[in-house]
């Protein structure tokens, strides 16, 4: 049974808020829930651009638990990062409190798949969404 996308509040790279449900309503989304203090997370980081490149169709984007003007990982261009400062995102799901963490939202405003924790489950994640897109 697929979860319907909560409707908490997500500040993006640029201040703006919206909701993890608006955000999730056109095209799929992958947040990678990263911390800049990790070192596990450095391989989801340093592989951001290799999992973009993978899934183009895959709105991949950066999910730090610090606040825009806090992270190092805030990305200001499409798609920028969001930010759960407040944890509201990380405390809606029970199995996505540790870094690094993936979770997959399809179109429309549904879970499509994860979370996943650690960057070998993450990779393992990503090959398994581009196997199942080219089927």
């Amino acid at each position: 049974m697929r979860t319907r996308t909560p409707v908490v509040p997500v500040p993006l790279a640029d201040g703006t808020v919206k909701t993890l449900r608006e955000l999730t309503t056109q095209d799929p989304v992958l947040l990678l829930y990263v911390s800049q203090t990790c070192s596990a997370c450095q391989a989801v980081i340093g592989g951001l651009r290799a999992y973009r490149k993978f899934l183009p169709e895959v709105e991949v984007r950066l999910l730090p638990y610090q606040s825009p003007a806090n992270s190092r990982l805030t990305e200001t261009v499409e798609p920028q990062s969001l930010h759960d400062p407040m944890g509201h995102v990380t405390d809606s799901f029970d199995d996505m409190q540790s870094t690094p963490s993936a979770l997959l939202f399809g179109a429309g405003g549904m879970l499509a798949g994860g979370p996943v924790a650690g960057a070998k489950n993450i990779d393992a994640f990503v090959n398994q969404m581009r196997a199942e897109s080219d089927s």
